[in-house]
C-alpha cells in the first residue's frame, strides 16, 4: 500500500531512548534555569519568566534531540521533533504537580513514546501522507491532553 523505508527495531529503540533523554533534559534545564531565576529575582519568579524559561528549555533540549535523531539517521528528524513538541505542549501543567520521580518517569515515557511514534510514521516515503497522518495524530493527541 505505502512504500516504506527500512526501519530496524534497533533504530526505533535508539529513537525512543533519544526521546526519553530529551524529556529528562528538558526538565533538568527548566529546573536549573528556574532556580537561577529565583535566586536572581529575590525569591520571586513571575509568570512570564516561567513561560520564557520553559520555552528556552524546550528549544535547547529538543535541538539536542534533533541532533541525536540525525545521528541515528531517522527520516525527517525535524518533523519528528516538531510534532513531538506540538503534541506534548502544555503537558507540564499536570506533570509538574507530580512527585519528582513520577515527573521524571512521565517525561521519559511520554517523550520516548512520542518520538518513537512519529519516527515510526515517518517510515512512509510519501511526504504528503506522512504529514497528513502526523497532523491527524497531533490533533487527536491534543484533544486527549486538553480533556484532562
Amino acid at each position: 500500500m505505502f512504500h516504506l523505508q527500512t526501519f530496524p527495531y534497533s533504530t526505533l529503540l535508539k529513537t525512543v531512548a533519544i526521546g526519553a533523554a530529551t524529556g529528562l533534559l528538558q526538565i533538568a534545564i527548566f529546573t536549573g534555569l528556574f532556580w537561577i531565576a529565583r535566586e536572581t529575582s529575590d525569591g520571586r519568579v513571575e509568570a512570564y519568566m516561567t513561560i520564557t524559561l520553559m520555552v528556552v528549555a524546550i528549544l535547547f533540549a529538543h535541538f539536542l534531540g534533533l541532533i541525536g535523531l540525525i545521528r541515528v539517521q531517522v527520516l525527517r528528524p525535524l518533523l519528528v521533533v516538531l510534532a513531538a513538541v506540538a503534541t506534548l505542549w502544555g503537558v507540564w501543567d499536570w506533570i509538574g504537580m507530580l512527585p519528582w520521580w513520577a515527573e521524571l518517569l512521565s517525561a521519559a515515557l511520554l517523550y520516548g513514546v512520542t518520538y518513537g511514534y512519529y519516527a515510526w510514521i515517518n517510515r512512509i516515503l510519501s511526504f504528503p501522507i506522512v504529514l497528513a497522518i502526523s497532523v491527524v495524530s497531533l490533533i487527536a493527541a491534543r484533544l486527549i491532553i486538553i480533556s484532562f
